[in-house]
């Protein structure tokens, strides 16, 4: 039902894109958020690991929900999770358990 929401939203087609949507780009540092966020730890663990505030990790997280259009956590979780069966993780390296 998600894929098919997204697939059927004018928001997502794209005349650059053979697929009829645009591809995720996350910034380095959301990459790195992302990747931890999603093995589990904490918002201490992830600011001491990168030397950021929580503030910081904060806008990140958000910038994240943005570029998804999630609502939350586990949204995003799935999100990923569907991306890296659908391309055997070709685009996606990120640990998802």
């Amino acid at each position: 039902m998600i894929i098919q929401y997204f697939m059927d939203t004018k928001a997502w087609k794209n005349d650059n894109s053979v697929l009829g949507f645009s591809p995720l780009h996350f910034s380095k540092t959301e990459a790195e958020i992302l990747k931890m966020w999603m093995s589990g730890f904490n918002t201490l663990h992830i600011c001491s690991q990168l030397g950021i505030k929580e503030k910081t990790l904060s806008s990140h997280k958000i910038n994240i929900k943005r570029k998804t259009k999630a609502t939350n956590k586990q949204v995003i979780y799935h999100l990923i999770s569907i991306a890296n069966r659908v391309t055997d993780n070709i685009n996606f390296r990120y640990p998802v358990a």
